[in-house]
């Protein structure tokens, strides 16, 4: 049996998962988006909602083990509403801020009331560690066609693969993405919210931020804080001509600690792979390139093996000339610390030397002839002799793919991330 919650025309509840709400009277803003009687939601585990009592309320509550629902102050500051008026007419919003300052939540809150105002809303995630909308290591745009809980309630209209759960070592494609992508939203939207990573502090995120800002030129970046802690970033921005928004971060989200975060990530692979079917595709590397590493760039060099073999002091699969230096595959334990020198001075500045086996695991994505992402998929195989890949992926063919693009992260059989590779290591 349900249990009845009532609260006062103006009040405030906060709902943590796993939980079934019903508006039995009244009306409610749920994360902004207007719910009526007879609405129902669902809120899953270790995900929370806010419900603000539009008019008197009275709601049915179905709870899950370690669910909850209680009043609460008011979850959404005053100054928030700000950026609602300023976006009503259309324009793109840019969203900073440390971790745990309610970014996503305030992306979901603001495009729910831009919504309601009748304007065209779309999101663009470049969150790639904590991806709400597409897959983790992705920036992905959606466009909001109804009132929404959460960004990950949406279903991303288009993808761009970064190909690491971390901004550091991946700046140009985590701007390039974003850039991209809010163009693509803003011929579907009149609207746009950007969401961001939580990096802003240090030589990287600066930069990071800066440089994003600059490409996209929002018309208002709301930096998100507590205590004045970005205003760094802010004197910056302003120098460049952007308009900024210092806003309070919302007191009510809820901190997660680096366990947490690496949790979630590990989900939404699953969901991303398990979640919708994995089948295992072969990709002919004639036709669609690899890109984002320096192996299949060169030509193949047999009649250096020997050489190779005597320097490395272990059998070579593959070698392959670059105009930079040479990449070389092997089997065994190559004896590296003495070769390098010796290579680097015979073939040139770069020397890859990887072991049989180098590639199983590795995230990849597959792109289009806009080098938009298709599909995310995991590399089992690559036989760059016969110029073959064999790529687990959600998805029954290849075709319209004109690029496999390598990520720097590695999962095991079951999705899991097991391994984060250092930027060019390929």
């Amino acid at each position: 049996m349900p249990r009845e919650v009532e609260v006062e025309a103006g009040g405030f509840l906060v709902a943590e998962g796993p939980i079934k709400v019903r508006v039995a009277e009244g009306e409610a803003l749920v994360c902004g988006g207007r719910c009526g009687r007879g609405r129902e939601f669902v809120v899953v585990a270790e995900r929370a909602v806010t419900i603000e009592a539009v008019d008197r309320l009275r709601l049915q509550v179905w709870e899950g083990p370690g669910s909850r629902i209680e009043r609460a102050e008011p979850t959404i500051p005053a100054e928030w509403r700000q950026v609602e008026e300023m976006m009503a007419s259309g324009g793109v919003a840019m969203l900073v801020g440390p971790v745990d300052s309610g970014k996503t939540f305030m992306a979901t809150y603001l495009a729910n009331r831009l919504l309601e105002r009748g304007v065209r809303v779309a999101v663009v995630d470049s969150d790639v560690g904590q991806s709400s909308i597409g897959p983790p290591a992705t920036i992905s745009m959606a466009v909001v066609g109804g009132p929404i809980m959460a960004l990950s309630d949406l279903e991303p209209k288009a993808s761009y693969f970064v190909g690491s759960t971390t901004p550091s070592g991946h700046l140009l494609p985590m701007v390039v993405g974003t850039k991209r992508l809010v163009d693509v939203a803003l011929r579907e939207a009149e609207a746009v919210i950007v969401d961001t990573t939580g990096m802003v502090y240090g030589g990287p995120a600066r930069a990071l931020k800066l440089y994003k800002a600059e490409a996209v030129r929002p018309d208002v970046v709301v930096l998100l804080e507590r205590q004045g802690e970005l205003a760094h970033l802010a004197g910056q921005l302003e120098a460049l001509g952007v308009r900024v928004l210092r806003l309070p971060a919302s007191r009510w989200v809820k901190p997660r600690g680096r366990a947490e975060r690496r949790a979630l990530r590990g989900r939404a692979f699953q969901h991303h792979f398990k979640g919708r079917g994995v089948q295992e595709v072969e990709v002919d590397l004639s036709r669609v390139r690899l890109v984002g590493a320096f192996i299949g760039t060169g030509y193949v060099a047999d009649e250096l093996k020997g050489d190779l073999e005597a320097v490395l002091g272990a059998p070579v699969d593959y070698c392959e000339r670059i105009p930079e230096g040479v990449v070389v595959v092997v089997d065994g334990r190559p004896q590296l610390r003495p070769a390098l020198d010796v290579l680097r001075q015979r073939f040139g500045e770069v020397v890859k030397v990887l072991r049989r086996g180098f590639e199983r695991g590795l995230l990849v994505g597959l792109l289009d002839a806009e080098g938009l992402l298709l599909e995310v998929g995991v590399l089992r195989s690559l036989d760059l002799a016969r110029r073959v890949a064999r790529v687990a992926a959600p998805l029954r063919s290849v075709e319209g793919a004109s690029a496999l693009k390598l990520g720097s992260i590695r999962l095991n059989e079951e999705f899991e991330e097991v391994e984060r590779l250092e930027p060019g290591w390929l």
